[in-house]
């Protein structure tokens, strides 16, 4: 199991958890978000979507998957070989130019 699905499994417990207690009227629905440490927009359309479409939905189309942007690992190697070799000593300062 990778730790981004770990992660997810962790926040949907908690979030099951939460929005149980929820139902149940022990609390409001920003006391809810505080616990989850987001907005209390973002709560609700979390439960929104869990309601429609299940816990299998929840974690959205795009859980697990490798970012777009990412760098390929060939052009990453590349780009750290120059920087030992070339340009040894430098630092982010160098990088920048002057406005």
């Amino acid at each position: 199991m990778r730790r981004t699905e770990a992660h997810q499994g962790v926040r949907m417990i908690k979030f099951s958890s939460i929005l149980a207690r929820y139902e149940a009227a022990e609390f409001s629905q920003l006391e809810a978000a505080e616990l989850l440490g987001v907005g209390e927009r973002t709560f609700r359309r979390w439960r929104e979507r869990f309601e429609d479409e299940g816990e299998a939905r929840f974690a959205g189309p795009s859980a697990g998957q490798a970012s777009s942007k990412r760098v390929p690992q060939d052009r990453s190697d590349e780009v750290e070989a120059l920087y030992r070799t070339r340009y040894a000593g430098f630092t982010a300062k160098h990088f920048t130019s002057i406005w």
